[in-house]
């Protein structure tokens, strides 16, 4: 069962601009072009399936953009996934937050229309020998949590199927949204 004291949710519906959302309300320096995220883990060495963004220190205002910028990353590498393949109904991606030496790792997921961030849970990096043989007891359930959930999402990616008629799914909006993709049309 998952610990929901972290949730996260943005709007997923493909033909509405994320730009005014709380998650891009809170990023900052939209203004400026889409950065790429510090980590991408990729399936098949093509396809987008996690993010990561790394802080050598907390920062709380940069650490909050960056939890909004993987929010949206994941949201739109969901959209877009739904849009491209059959069999992805279901599809939850991981991404990470790492500030200092935490780790904290996420589950973005489909609801409805809704996306729903949860947090999965939180671990230290080991950077010792001595810390790895005090390797803490709750760090063994996110790193089972996590399995889990890659486990899963390597078997829907194998089983998925390109759509053949891409007319009856939303059109996505493609990178980070800004505030000039409010000028985007519509489609």
């Amino acid at each position: 069962m998952y610990h929901l004291h972290k949730v996260f949710s943005c709007n997923s519906t493909a033909t509405t601009a994320t730009t005014g959302s709380l998650f891009v309300r809170l990023c900052k320096d939209l203004d400026a072009l889409p950065k790429h995220p510090d980590l991408i883990v990729k399936h098949q060495k093509t396809v987008d399936i996690g993010f990561g963004e790394v802080s050598y220190s907390k920062e709380l205002t940069k650490d909050r953009g960056d939890l909004c910028r993987l929010a949206i990353w994941s949201k739109r590498a969901i959209d877009q996934l739904q849009a491209q393949h059959e069999g992805l109904d279901d599809l939850d991606l991981p991404f990470f937050q790492i500030v200092s030496k935490d780790c904290t790792i996420y589950q973005m997921r489909r609801i409805g229309s809704i996306c729903v961030a949860v947090e999965l849970g939180k671990l230290e990096i080991v950077q010792d020998l001595a810390s790895l043989v005090s390797f803490k007891e709750e760090h063994v359930f996110v790193w089972l949590k996590l399995e889990r959930l890659f486990t899963r999402l390597l078997g829907l990616m194998e089983n998925a199927k390109e759509r053949q008629d891409t007319s009856t799914t939303p059109h996505c909006y493609h990178g980070l949204s800004t505030p000039s993709a409010r000028k985007m049309p519509k489609h």
